[in-house]
């Protein structure tokens, strides 16, 4: 809709980038990605079906069951990654949750698994495009300088990790 709308007021609208935060992050790390360790061009998106599939393999290598641990963990994932948290930050403010050591061991035997699938789920794309921009000042640089102007519609609904990326992004037109 948004494209829509600015090809009707706008000669070179082509060239804007109308897009989601997700679809932005996956567009440039479509080019960028091999910069990360351990990552390459040619990476899959998982959804949360290909995420689930995952996790239960993880759970069932660790000899657990997957109804005792499957909803926690797709929580946990999303909460640590959205929250812009390492793993480890995540594991110290979570210590008093009983049994959480298993939970942090099967979230690394997780993001183990989609490294080795050279995969990333969708939280994944904003969290390795905003690695992506505090690590390497290159790549970092050449977006700032392609991007003027931004605009976010519904900013209030953003979350750290969409706000991140946005300030890094303005940082040099401010």
């Amino acid at each position: 809709e948004m494209r829509a709308r600015l090809a009707n007021i706008c000669q070179n609208a082509d060239y804007i980038w109308a897009q989601t935060f997700h679809s932005f992050c996956a567009r440039i790390l479509r080019y960028e990605i091999d910069k990360l360790d351990g990552y390459n061009r040619n990476f899959s998106i998982y959804d949360e079906t290909d995420k689930k599939n995952v996790l239960k393999k993880v759970i069932k290598a660790n000899e657990l069951k997957e109804e005792d641990y499957l909803q926690n963990l797709l929580h946990d994932i999303s909460s640590y990654k959205n929250a812009n948290l390492s793993l480890d930050e995540y594991a110290g403010l979570n210590s008093f949750r009983p049994n959480f050591e298993t939970n942090i061991k099967l979230m690394q035997d997780y993001e183990q698994a989609m490294k080795q699938n050279n995969a990333l789920d969708f939280d994944d794309l904003l969290i390795k495009t905003l690695q992506l921009f505090k690590n390497n000042q290159e790549v970092r640089e050449k977006y700032q300088n392609q991007f003027k102007y931004i605009l976010v519609d519904e900013f209030q609904d953003t979350n750290q990790v969409q706000y991140d990326l946005v300030k890094i992004l303005a940082g040099k037109y401010n």
